[in-house]
């Protein structure tokens, strides 16, 4: 295993120590299946500002 392939591995399990609540693993599993990102409200208000678009 490469130098780069061991750094990444590394990276990856230690993300995998991180607890993650239940209510965000639903929002973390939902979200491809609603088109919604997950992003704070302020970044989504900013957006559909920039943009003229809002969502209902």
């Amino acid at each position: 295993m490469s130098r780069q392939q061991k750094d990444r591995s590394k990276r990856y399990q230690t993300l995998l120590k991180v607890h993650i609540s239940d209510e965000e693993l639903g929002r973390v599993r939902t979200a491809p299946q609603s088109d919604m990102t997950l992003v704070n409200d302020r970044f989504k208000e900013d957006i559909e500002m920039l943009t003229g678009m809002f969502r209902l």
